[in-house]
């Protein structure tokens, strides 16, 4: 910001003394469930409620999310939790619905790099919405836009080409 004119050169040495450099949440997930507890206590002790429970099944959920907003990001869904599940026995995880462009922009760079075909990506785009939806075909359908008859007609061919034999029709 210095060399584009759009902050003070005087003011960012005299803030450039001890310069620290803290890794995104991504890079340091082992810190993901002390921070959570944290937050957790923090949120309930100023609601005034018993804060629910982490499941094993949440904080995994949690792990596998890339948190594009940081620390900032699971300090806001923490306190969210809290006031959607205070009392409760545990909380979920749902993934963020803006977390779609993410997700797909991780499926286009993945495809473009590997010069996947039209029929691959969507099929890869299409999996990363059912496990984003927890494989609900009723929510994934209406995030795509599509009927869901779509959705089963399509694992319906995958599972027949093998691409997905290791899924049972229950999913």
């Amino acid at each position: 910001m210095v060399a584009e004119g759009a902050f003070r050169e005087d003011l960012f040495f005299r803030l450039d003394v001890f310069p620290i450099e803290v890794p995104p949440l991504r890079d340091r997930l082992s810190d993901l469930p002390l921070l959570t507890q944290h937050f957790l206590s923090r949120f309930a002790q100023d609601y005034g409620v018993q804060p629910p429970g982490l499941s094993t099944r949440t904080l995994s959920r949690m792990m596998a999310y890339s948190w594009p907003g940081n620390v900032r990001e699971l300090e806001n869904f923490i306190e969210r939790s809290l006031i959607m599940h205070g009392g409760a026995e545990s909380f979920p995880f749902d993934i963020p619905r803006r977390a779609t462009t993410v997700e797909a922009a991780s499926v286009l760079e993945r495809a473009l790099e590997a010069d996947w075909t039209v029929e691959r990506l969507e099929r890869e785009y299409i999996l990363a919405m059912l496990e984003r939806n927890r494989w609900q075909k009723g929510a994934t359908a209406e995030v795509l836009g599509v009927d869901r008859r779509t959705i089963h007609r399509k694992l319906k061919r995958y599972r027949e080409s093998g691409v997905l034999a290791d899924l049972s029709e229950a999913d």
